[in-house]
């Protein structure tokens, strides 16, 4: 950082007036004003004490105040306006004979030479001040001197002499005890370390200096080291650290109004952001920080404008008018010394033109290029040479809005209205390659000479339209991955939903399993126990009949019991996958006389009759499935309907083709079932009001197999049934 030098702006005037005493009290507010940042008041305060030291012709005081108003305008980037007050006030020094002031104003010179890049100038004003610090043996003022030389080198490349000066200001203010002025050697130190890549001792010097800003309470300096300290450790890669420091000076913005330096917080922060992946947070910073830069770019060029409408209307006038009063003077002597002051600013104001940060085009009434800066030629390739007097459509306007541009200027020229002047828009512009890319322009009225003339200030933003695309491209990659993260949570919710709800049915299973357990096959057991502990305590006593019919018992029970255990294996094995089905070709009939045959003997305990209505070429119907398996589903329909049947009634089993498909009914003429249980019929452990009319065991898992195994075999199985009228099931499977 420069040292502004405004030495003795802090104390009275020894001499006794109290209007000069007034005087001074306005420029140490002026001064005061100016360090917190207040510099439309520090101005008022300071030109009304030069307005005073005027009339009381105190020539020290108003050198002063002149030195003032220099630091100030180039705080304001008014550099014309600044360096007039600085070289008025290196006059008044010099016939006070004020040798320190002139060694001041020196210092403030050589930093508004520096913001030009005026490296001679620069060098050449603080070589001025060095030397007269160095006489007068002012150390303090020295070490000022060495700091601003030291950052002058810094901005011409010039490290290695930089960094040797800045050890000897640090030296020097260690010496005087000066911690403000450490403060900002140290911050210098560090700047160099960073830009020599020395991270490390980058961190130790703006820490040194962040802890002696805090001593002196200096809310600026603390927001700035640790915006410093931020961007440091976002370069070592430790985004964390970063944004702690970061954060802090995001606390103070508030108290800091200085747009540029909210800008370089906001850009650390979004950088930071995108080192830890967020990618939301970062783009709104960059937002943020887009908004500060097209604010400070707008009041630049608002500041450009009035500057050059100072610089055309208010110089010229006032030199013309010098002219024109010496010229009816004839005062020829003094004529040539104004005359030259005159062209002297005129130079000044070529200086600024040439050297403004964005490409400044003059073009009069007609649309003809007058002027045409430095940075206007590296934008779009033509010298002035080559633009003077041509119509400016034909040089930067794309062909497609050069006909709009000239209507546009007619328009305002004649009516005085127009719709982009005094704004701020972004439009296509051409280079003279006939590449075109976007510009942001401001363009202004100036009266030159009593004519019409248009100030347009242009800053090329290709740059910042591809970090917008970038930025773009962020937030739809950031929102498509959101997306993806919603669709992929509302997946797995899904799955756990899925999951949670076979678990339940698994719960629910085991349930019913220990039921069956405990009461399906509990009851059967304890009838083998029984039935095999009265033969073993009583055989010797029982008739051979009643033996036999013990035994029956126990192989009967224990025929149902394998039953069940059967049943709970091919569940297990269906549900695992393990079932493997051999599909092949099959004779229906013969399956179905099999099954019939073997349930004789049960229909026949309830004296039921097994009737069947089959097509006449049944012997010839085939259909595609597991023999096995299709015995088990009749097997278990046909046993079904006996079962359900009341003793006495009859069975119909119906066997016929329809549309390339084999259809086999089971009527039972039993207790039918209830219309809103045949929803859960085919369920899984299901249990019905319907019971077996003899007794027979049911466990509810019979039906589930069934249509598990006919849906392996590509079949389809339903059931029509009302309460109290008996139940048909029907089989459909493909014929072969």
């Amino acid at each position: 950082e420069f040292s502004d030098d405004l030495e003795n702006d802090s104390s009275f005037n020894k001499i006794v007036g109290y209007k000069i005493l007034y005087a001074d009290a306005k420029r140490i507010n002026a001064n005061y004003y100016r360090i917190i940042g207040d510099h439309k008041e520090a101005i008022i305060q300071a030109e009304e004490a030069a307005e005073i030291y005027k009339n009381e012709n105190y020539k020290i005081g108003l050198a002063y105040s002149y030195n003032i108003l220099g630091v100030i305008y180039d705080r304001l980037g008014q550099y014309a306006s600044s360096f007039d007050y600085l070289t008025k006030a290196i006059e008044l020094f010099e016939s006070a004979g004020d040798i320190k002031g002139l060694a001041s104003c020196y210092n403030n010179l050589a930093i508004i030479s520096a913001n030009f890049k005026d490296k001679n100038s620069s060098l050449d004003y603080i070589n001025k001040a060095i030397e007269i610090y160095k006489n007068l043996n002012d150390e303090y003022g020295l070490a000022k001197s060495l700091n601003n030389k030291a950052q002058i080198f810094n901005l011409t490349n010039d490290t290695e002499n930089a960094f040797k000066l800045i050890i000897e200001c640090i030296k020097t203010y260690e010496k005087l005890n000066d911690d403000y002025g450490l403060s900002l050697a140290y911050i210098n130190l560090a700047n160099h370390y960073e830009t020599k890549g020395d991270l490390k001792n980058a961190l130790e010097y703006f820490n040194k200096s962040l802890k002696l800003k805090t001593t002196l309470n200096e809310d600026y300096g603390i927001f700035d080291l640790n915006i410093a300290l931020g961007r440091v450790h976002s370069k070592l890669g430790l985004p964390n650290e970063a944004i702690e420091y970061l954060r802090i000076s995001e606390s103070m913005v508030e108290k800091n109004n200085f747009d540029a330096d909210n800008f370089r917080l906001y850009s650390n922060l979004a950088e930071v952001h995108r080192q830890l992946e967020d990618y939301k947070k970062a783009f709104e910073y960059e937002r943020l920080s887009s908004e500060l830069e097209r604010k400070i770019y707008n009041e630049q060029l608002l500041n450009k404008t009035k500057s050059l409408q100072v610089l055309f209307d208010i110089e010229r006038a006032k030199k013309e008018s010098e002219i024109a009063t010496l010229k009816n003077l004839e005062l020829t002597k003094k004529h040539l010394e104004v005359t030259e002051k005159f062209h002297e600013s005129e130079e000044r104001n070529r200086f600024i033109l040439q050297n403004a940060l964005d490409a400044v085009i003059v073009i009069n009434e007609d649309g003809n290029v007058v002027a045409w800066n430095s940075m206007a030629e590296n934008i779009f390739g033509f010298t002035f040479d080559e633009v003077k007097n041509v119509s400016l459509s034909k040089l930067i306007i794309p062909e497609a809005y050069r006909e709009k541009h000239s209507e546009g200027l007619k328009r305002f020229v004649k009516t005085g209205e127009s719709h982009i002047l005094n704004k701020r828009i972004e439009i296509t512009a051409v280079n003279k390659e006939g590449f075109e890319f976007p510009v942001e322009l401001a363009i202004s009225p100036v009266k030159i000479e009593g004519k019409l003339n248009f100030s347009a200030f242009i800053r090329d933003i290709s740059e910042r339209k591809k970090t917008e695309e970038l930025m773009k491209k962020y937030n739809e990659n950031l929102e498509l991955e959101v997306k993806q993260r919603t669709l992929e949570l509302m997946n797995i919710n899904k799955e756990l939903k899925s999951t949670m709800e076979k678990l339940i049915d698994l719960d629910k299973d085991k349930n019913e399993f220990l039921s069956i357990v405990a009461h399906d096959l509990k009851s059967p057991i304890t009838g083998i126990l029984m039935s095999a502990n009265s033969l073993k305590n009583a055989y010797m006593n029982m008739s051979q009949e009643k033996v036999i019919d013990k035994l029956s018992k126990i192989e009967n029970t224990s025929k149902r019991i394998i039953g069940i255990v059967t049943n709970l294996l091919d569940i297990n094995n269906i549900e695992s996958g393990n079932l493997v089905l051999d599909n092949r070709q099959l004779n229906i009939s013969s399956v179905l006389d099999k099954v019939i045959s073997d349930l004789m003997p049960l229909a026949s305990k309830k004296n039921i009759s097994i009737d069947t209505d089959f097509t006449d070429d049944f012997n010839e119907i085939q259909i595609t499935g597991d023999g096995d398996s299709v015995y088990q589903v009749l097997e278990n329909l046909i046993s079904n309907a006996i079962k359900y049947s009341y003793p006495d009634s009859k069975v119909l089993i119906s066997l016929y083709k329809t549309d390339g498909k084999i259809n086999i009914e089971i009527k039972d003429e039993g207790q039918g079932i209830k219309p809103e249980e045949i929803p859960k019929l085919f369920g899984k452990f299901s249990k019905l009001s319907s019971r077996p009319t003899a007794g027979e065991s049911s466990n509810g898992l019979g039906l589930w197999i069934v249509k598990r195994l006919t849906e392996l075999m590509n079949g389809k199985i339903s059931c029509e049934s009302e309460a109290g009228k008996g139940s048909v099931f029907k089989l459909e499977f493909n014929e072969s």
